[in-house]
């Protein structure tokens, strides 16, 4: 079966860099934040961002699956780490991402969960990189 999808454009997302280097973003609906070199208190930075659209991805996909299959989750934590890779180009060669559920999941249906999930996400899908995911309940 051949699925075929409408194209969908995101953005733009902007960033401006002062001459002092320091770094704003701004979405398409306006929404703006600080960005910075490396993680600070007031800033995020690249990979801060790459963790967050990881995880917020999970996070919707997971909820996405979790209907279909009928199931209950609760409140969701998801938690995403980021290793880099050992050799060149500097890039994440994986990300691990556990999801909490504050309702438990049937093992029977878990990887099953775990799979549409991983299929729903844009956002893993288009990372280079493995992503191991995991439930916690």
């Amino acid at each position: 079966m051949h699925v075929k999808f409408k194209p969908k454009t995101y953005g733009p997302l902007t960033v401006q860099s002062s001459d002092a280097g320091a770094l704003t973003f701004e979405t398409e609906a306006g929404h703006r934040a600080a960005g910075a070199l490396a993680p600070a208190s007031d800033a995020m930075s690249p990979s801060d961002l790459m963790l967050a659209a990881l995880a917020n991805c999970i996070a919707i996909s997971m909820r996405m699956a979790a209907e279909q299959m009928q199931l209950e989750l609760g409140a969701l934590n998801v938690s995403a780490t980021a290793t880099k890779a050992t050799d060149l180009p500097n890039r994440f060669g994986r990300f691990d991402v556990v999801v909490r559920a504050a309702s438990p999941v049937d093992v029977t249906r878990e990887q099953e969960l775990l799979r549409r999930t991983k299929d729903i996400c844009t956002v893993s899908n288009t990372l280079g990189a493995d992503v191991a995911l995991r439930l916690d309940t």
